[in-house]
């Protein structure tokens, strides 16, 4: 998988920890991990809407292929104290996408396709001699 690390930093601790207590107040701390970890995952979910209507945008004609790129994983895992969701690129799609996006320089790594100046990489040349 190929992930997309970030790390958000904010100035509401002080509201989130009254949140927190007000709901500890009323439940237990179970019900308040449960509780985040929806959260999150509702978070990564509605990241990964928002970055699929986008390819639109960053994309001329993009097809049905390329709008199923992004996914993302719930966070329900019990007996931690750390809540984390992930939003990610499946790793086919990253293979031809990352090309078009950023405007950085775009890295080219194993095993990936694409074009250069006097080759087009294929991930497995004997696919290639059997066409």
């Amino acid at each position: 998988m190929v992930g997309l690390p970030l790390d958000v930093v904010s100035d509401i601790c002080d509201q989130l920890g009254a949140g927190q207590r007000a709901f500890l107040s009323e439940t237990t701390l179970d019900r308040y991990r449960r509780a985040c970890a929806w959260s999150m995952s509702e978070v990564a979910k509605g990241a990964c809407r928002e970055v699929t209507e986008a390819i639109d945008d960053a994309f001329e004609s993009p097809t049905h292929w390329m709008r199923k790129a992004f996914d993302y994983t719930r966070a329900l895992s019990a007996n931690r104290d750390e809540v984390e969701a992930d939003l990610f690129v499946l790793p086919s799609q990253s293979i031809v996408m990352k090309y078009g996006m950023g405007s950085g320089p775009q890295i080219r790594r194993p095993g990936d396709v694409g074009l250069t100046k006097d080759t087009i990489y294929v991930p497995n040349w004997k696919n290639l001699q059997l066409t």
